[in-house]
């Protein structure tokens, strides 16, 4: 029989749930262990990145403790895969590897044998405190007055507490893209198409990975004048005991997601990356690695686990966007997959013109456009309106040949000295107007999350810092309808949550593109 797992808010989020109070049990047990035992706390966590300077300033690491051996660390530390379509599977094995180590010191400890990891569903709308962290993880002490293992003091969120998650950083809108591999540089649900388990694609990040995933580790760990929260930063995020039930969630979404969406069929996927092997160690003391194709079915004899529910609630009403509607694909171009992402083009029509940094509340930036972006916004809603009101059927070839235009707001090489914080990206927001007045202005946001080692020039991105496109299709159509768009320029507001003035965060480019997408 599969392990279940179930909501961490089943029982109202407090240690008066076993599964909870085992958590703890499990956690305290890893952590005793010394940096050197891999199934430790943490070395666990190392798996997904470590930064030494970083984990010694915060307690994590002492100077001169027992490290692993060097080819140890170069085998299974620093794995996490960000911003590309190994982002899922990496995870889900990863996630899985923990649970196990976790349930072997549970039941060492005389805890039950089926226990599984719980996972936080934030985005739950039947609960009105679904986005604020669960109690069991805000306490300093456990129910016998010994400390709490879940309580980190590097969980910074806002500066407010409880922590309380914004309902735009749990938006799963991304359940409505129904391709997983990004399609030009309009971005899939699982990411972009690589053969190394940490490249960076153009239209790398998912849909899922970029919200909520990216948002609600921004929006966890915050920052203070010490640095970043733990979970902001990809180098010390898996420190954190709240990190395994957000990507419990996020893993649970992703089989959501599975029953009615079809995974990458391309073998590159399945059965990459090339360059270094997804691996995790097991209780045995042995280590396995693992690829994409091993990942699909989470009720395999290998995985053996399922959620306590399979049904998502109308993703219509658990998600706060104000887009009224996905991006659908046919499926013959979904099964087409990396082909698609490979001969769709994408035609820059504006851009600004030099870098950009992120001071105050708001920066803004004008970018220069095509003389003819007025006309083709115009032409693409009334193609679009002329579509809605047709009630004639098409086959599944003249779909794919009625290409829709999308409009694709790309940042480019994002930068920062130091991780932490979000920045809310608006278009033609007017001055002197609270932009969360102006929700149908909002195109997306950006997580500082990982940003600080992507911009590092010795780090595997080389320095060039993340890039995130946003679709402002239905943004550009809409100021198009109220005859709020200029024929030569759009305006991008850039506005952080809190100073992140000392972040250095910088911006090199930020570009506007039209790319054709089939549609249904």
């Amino acid at each position: 029989m599969n392990l279940i797992r179930h909501s961490v808010y089943a029982n109202g989020g407090t240690f008066s749930d076993p599964v909870i109070h085992w958590y703890a049990i499990g956690v305290r047990t890893l952590q005793e262990r010394p940096l050197d035992s891999k199934l430790g706390w943490r070395f666990m966590a190392a798996i997904h990145g470590i930064n030494k300077p970083l984990w010694q300033r915060y307690g994590y690491l002492t100077p001169g403790e027992p490290e692993p051996i060097q080819s140890e660390q170069a085998r299974y530390w620093n794995q996490c895969p960000h911003g590309n379509w190994f982002f899922l599977p990496w995870h889900r094995g990863y996630i899985w590897a923990l649970e196990t180590a976790l349930r072997e010191a549970i039941i060492d400890e005389g805890g039950p044998s089926d226990w599984a990891l719980p996972y936080w569903n934030y985005s739950d709308n039947t609960n009105p405190n679904a986005r604020v962290l669960p109690p069991a993880f805000r306490r300093t002490d456990m129910p016998d007055g010994s400390p709490n293992p879940l309580f980190v003091v590097q969980r910074y969120g806002s500066g407010t507490s409880p922590i309380i998650l914004d309902a735009v950083d749990v938006d799963i809108n991304s359940m409505n893209t129904h391709f997983f591999t990004s399609i030009g540089m309009l971005s899939g649900f699982g990411g972009g198409k690589t053969v190394l388990l940490r490249g960076r694609p153009q239209a790398g990040t998912g849909t899922l990975e970029d919200v909520p995933h990216n948002n609600v580790h921004g929006a966890l760990g915050g920052r203070d004048n010490r640095g970043p929260g733990l979970m902001s930063t990809t180098v010390a995020a898996a420190l954190d005991p709240i990190f395994w039930l957000h990507h419990c969630n996020i893993d649970r979404l992703w089989a959501l997601w599975s029953q009615t969406n079809s995974d990458s069929s391309d073998s590159a996927w399945l059965d990459g990356p090339t360059d270094r092997p997804m691996v995790i160690p097991m209780t045995d003391g042995s280590d396995w690695e693992y690829t994409s194709q091993d990942m699909l079915d989470t009720t395999s004899p290998e995985l053996n686990y399922t959620y306590d529910e399979l049904v998502v609630t109308s993703t219509r009403s658990m998600a706060v966007s104000t887009r009224t509607s996905g991006t659908h694909v046919p499926s013959a171009v979904r099964s087409a997959g990396a082909t698609m992402a490979s001969t769709t083009s994408s035609e820059l029509i504006g851009a600004n013109s030099d870098r950009i940094w992120i001071s105050g509340q708001r920066t803004v930036s004008e970018l220069q456009l095509d003389a003819d972006l007025f006309q083709t916004v115009q032409k693409s809603r009334e193609a679009d309106l002329i579509r809605s009101r047709s009630t004639r059927s098409i086959t599944e070839s003249q779909a794919v040949e009625q290409a829709k235009q999308h409009f694709l707001l790309s940042l480019e090489s994002v930068r920062c000295a130091s991780d932490g914080g979000i920045i809310d990206v608006y278009v033609n927001l007017p001055e002197g107007v609270e932009p969360k007045s102006r929700p149908d202005l909002r195109a997306g946001s950006i997580a500082l999350f990982g940003v600080q080692e992507a911009s590092e020039p010795d780090q595997p991105h080389g320095g060039m810092g993340i890039h995130r496109v946003m679709d402002i299709t239905h943004i550009l159509e809409n100021l198009s309808d109220d005859g709020d768009l200029a024929e030569a320029e759009i305006s991008v507001q850039l506005v952080p949550r809190g100073d992140l003035d000392s972040a250095e965060v910088t911006i090199e480019r930020i570009g506007l593109y039209r790319q054709d997408m089939p549609t249904e």
